[in-house]
């Protein structure tokens, strides 16, 4: 008697039956049939123990797939938001640059209201001034009408008289205006037209002593006590003499004798450039 045992409970019923069969040979079942049989009931067995394990391998495959997916799902996530945060940052970069733009703005709209405020008001210094340029010169032209000719007609120069009164003027008065570099020749010519000076020609008036500064500063340089001047005289000078000469008196009146940087002699000062003149 062969006896043949099952591997597993779904085995038991065709073991049982093939058992059967050979203990007694009589029921009518062959030995082969029961073979049969139980080796189609394997091949079944393998068949499902397969399709079990291609199942295993496809859910494999999709768990692979959907993993695969999850992670492309994360980076495109961490894409999607790596940019919305550069989003973020270009937004904020440009709204700090759209403020300092403004700032900008600002502070040029400040200054250009300070410039228009130091514009208006130099507009109107500029207005005062011709205002009085022009008050000056009707002054001029009603001086002129009182002297009626010119007073320096007669007032003769030797050329020595012209080249020092060239020094003293470029040492008194270089670097002050037109019309106080007339001023000042004018108050010299002034003081040769009144008798009571010392002195009746323009090398006279000049050397007085202690009078004017640019005269005693020429003769210590010719002298050679003194190396260096400040001032030197040009074509200017010729030209400011020659116009006083011709014009006559366009600046001051007649009694205006005194001139310095400072308030010191006499009375009714008129101030031109960085001198004062003064009546005496």
């Amino acid at each position: 008697m062969i006896e043949v045992r099952p591997s597993t409970i779904q085995h038991n019923y065709e073991l049982e039956r093939f058992n059967r069969a050979v203990e007694t040979p009589e029921s009518g079942i062959a030995f082969y049939e029961v073979q049969r049989r139980l080796n189609k009931t394997m091949i079944f067995q393998w068949v499902a123990i397969l399709g079990l394990m291609v199942a295993l391998i496809c859910l494999s495959i999709a768990r692979s797939e959907a993993m695969d997916k999850a992670e492309a799902m994360q980076a495109a996530v961490a894409e999607h938001e790596a940019r919305e945060a550069e989003q973020m940052i270009e937004t904020e970069k440009a709204k700090v640059s759209a403020k300092a733009a403004a700032e900008q703005i600002k502070l040029h709209e400040d200054n250009v209201a300070e410039l228009q405020e130091i514009l208006e008001s130099q507009m109107k210094d500029i207005d005062t001034l011709f205002t009085e340029r022009n008050a000056l010169r009707a002054d001029v032209e009603t001086m002129r009408e009182q002297i009626g000719e010119n007073p320096y007609k007669d007032i003769k120069l030797t050329d020595s008289e012209r080249d020092l009164l060239k020094w003293v003027l470029a040492l008194e008065c270089k670097g002050e205006p037109e019309a106080g570099r007339k001023a000042c020749l004018e108050e010299i010519f002034n003081r040769v037209l009144r008798r009571d000076w010392k002195g009746e020609t323009v090398g006279e008036i000049l050397a007085a002593p202690g009078q004017f500064d640019g005269y005693d500063i020429y003769m210590e340089f010719l002298a050679g006590t003194r190396k260096k001047l400040h001032a030197y005289p040009d074509e200017s000078e010729d030209t400011i003499i020659d116009y006083v000469l011709t014009h006559g008196r366009t600046i001051l009146p007649e009694d205006y004798v005194y001139f310095a940087t400072y308030k010191a002699n006499g009375r009714d000062f008129i101030q031109i450039g960085g001198h004062y003149f003064s009546r005496g």
